[in-house]
């Protein structure tokens, strides 16, 4: 018999990811839903990671393409650095996405990967074939299906979801949850503008729900710009040293903010918004 079961999805950011990596952001949700449910993963860090696929997909980089590559990662991190001064918390970009020393030292953005796939269309094509291997064959099937998407992952997620648009599938993204969604930073929302021409809901999608953590300089706010039905907005970064700005506590690291809403610990993220907006449909 088919399992018929709702399917909550899990996509993931940047920096290397392995197999099984949702584990522990599942193992935090599900004590709190109300339903049995299944669970699964898009993995694409490995397409970005590999050195030679740029070469092998795309040919010799020209000097065009090269330029816009550049151009980008410099526009975006100019809007980084500007978060984090206005945050004033301590910032830098790792030489590449695979320095993973760095990246655990705390404050450290590796952002090669996804500089790789706003700027490179076999790279970004690759990567959206994963994504559509996982979430076509579920909405094919009619399943309900609640995907939770991270940091430069939500930005895979909206355009795969865009790109099912006028497709005939039975299936519903009954919650699409964006969590520290690097669709706030201007420079990222330019480059997709490019190719969607506009900011829609997706079609499958029914309620789409943004959580952005205070210090977390990639999430932020998303309307007016992005159809999100519901925001939250500065919530508490769990488990980080923070500061007080004004009356509210903020992660003096923006790279433990964010890191910090799929921890276990975090239950105004795992039970009082995931859980809550799941359960409403089980």
């Amino acid at each position: 018999m088919a399992d018929d079961r709702p399917v909550i999805v899990y996509v993931h950011g940047i920096s290397r990811h392995d197999p099984g990596y949702s584990e522990p952001w599942r193992a935090s949700l599900i004590p709190h839903l109300d339903q049995d449910v299944q669970a699964c993963e898009v993995l694409w860090s490995d397409l970005v990671n590999a050195a030679s696929m740029r070469m092998m997909a795309d040919g010799p980089p020209q000097d065009e393409e090269l330029k816009r590559e550049q151009a980008f990662r410099l526009q975006l991190e100019v809007e980084l650095e500007a978060r984090s001064l206005k945050s004033k918390q301590a910032f830098q970009v790792a030489a590449t996405s695979g320095d993973e020393q760095a990246m655990a030292m705390g404050g450290v953005f590796g952002l090669d990967d996804f500089v790789r796939y706003m700027c490179w269309r076999a790279t970004r094509e690759a990567i959206l074939d994963r994504f559509h291997q996982v979430i076509h064959p579920l909405l094919e099937t009619g399943h309900q299906v609640h995907i939770v998407s991270h940091s430069w992952g939500t930005v895979v997620t909206y355009e795969g979801l865009r790109s099912l648009d006028g497709m005939d599938l039975p299936g519903r993204v009954n919650n699409f949850f964006t969590l520290g969604s690097a669709l706030s930073l201007r420079t990222v929302r330019g480059n997709l503008l490019d190719r969607l021409q506009r900011f829609t809901l997706p079609e499958r999608v029914d309620t789409w729900i943004n959580v952005d953590a205070a210090g977390d300089i990639v999430g932020g706010k998303l309307r007016p710009t992005m159809p999100v039905t519901r925001e939250y907005l500065d919530q508490h970064p769990t488990g980080c040293k923070t500061r007080r700005r004004w009356w509210w506590p903020i992660a003096t690291d923006p790279l433990c903010a964010h890191s910090s809403y799929l921890r276990a610990e975090n239950e105004k993220v795992n039970k009082t918004i995931l859980a809550h907006y799941i359960n409403k449909t089980l």
